[in-house]
């Protein structure tokens, strides 16, 4: 299985797990257990992955049909899910005056008793869009595999939550504890058009942050691929970092200023990490905070 896929899953499985406190190395055994994605992810055939192969340019018609694929598949395998969606619009220095669509999607699983604002969330995120340049790139690594491993970690988790929160209700145990759910973010628009600056970047990243910034609901922290957690409650994020080194910082957005700070991003080094995370301790203090 692809280490990344195994860092999703991890990740995710963490809702599962009784809220108990200290640290245990992840088995050879538990990483084994994870289920794997099988014929979804064959590159011509698969009915997750190959429909995301294709170039799929903000404002596109490739960039309609993967999303059409996603929001059907989800209507179809995991219906419960709640889909919804992000419009944007911005100028580019490839596309001069004409405002380009960029279209984030966002599909949401909270516990079926909980309120809007109510429910703190595990967030998963990739970009589903792809470069403009050269003509016909596919960007199946960066970024239509990772999208295909948050839809397919999805589908694993699915029917745990449904029992866990349905054995919730029976019990009389919902209500009493912190409410957690997960979040799927497919942003739009995270490539340059022309080259990387910090206008001709990550177009839908920058809307979430300027929509929920209004709004003062959430802090934000930006990362490739990244993972957090939001806490409905106090409106505190904390970011999640698996096996990760030292990478030129990445921005960093509160909403209680407002404003754009800067701090440390981090990256993976080697494609031989499995055993790694394997061996990182996991907290299981509510959420799970990968050692480092």
């Amino acid at each position: 299985m692809l280490p990344a896929l195994q860092t999703i899953l991890c990740c995710l499985s963490l809702l599962l797990l009784p809220l108990v406190q200290g640290y245990k190395p992840l088995s050879d055994q538990t990483l084994q257990s994870l289920p794997a994605a099988g014929a979804d992810f064959d590159i011509k055939s698969g009915k997750i992955l190959a429909p995301i192969l294709i170039p799929r340019v903000p404002g596109t018609p490739g960039s309609l049909a993967v999303r059409q694929h996603l929001v059907s598949w989800f209507q179809t395998n995991l219906p419960k899910w709640t889909i919804t969606f992000q419009n944007s619009t911005a100028t580019t220095p490839a596309t001069g005056t004409k405002q380009v669509p960029f279209i984030n999607i966002i599909i949401t699983r909270d516990p079926p008793w909980t309120s809007v604002g109510d429910v703190g969330r595990l967030a998963v995120v990739a970009h589903y869009d792809s470069k403009l340049e050269p003509a016909g790139f596919i960007g199946a690594t960066d970024s239509a595999a990772p999208v295909a491993m948050i839809m397919h970690a999805a589908r694993s988790v699915d029917e745990a939550l449904t029992s866990k929160w349905e054995a919730m209700k029976k019990d009389g145990s919902s209500g009493l504890e912190e409410e957690k759910g997960v979040q799927l973010l497919f942003l739009d628009g995270e490539e340059a058009f022309v080259s990387w600056t910090a206008t001709d970047s990550l177009y839908g990243a920058r809307y979430v942050f300027l929509r929920n910034c209004a709004s003062c609901e959430i802090e934000l922290i930006w990362m490739y691929a990244g993972l957090w957690q939001r806490n409905g409650k106090d409106n505190h994020m904390k970011l999640y970092r698996p096996i990760l080194t030292p990478s030129p910082p990445y921005p960093y957005f509160s909403s209680s200023t407002c404003s754009a700070q800067r701090i440390p991003g981090y990256r993976h080094t080697s494609r031989r990490h499995t055993g790694h995370t394997r061996d990182s301790q996991v907290s299981r203090r509510g959420w799970a905070n990968w050692g480092y």
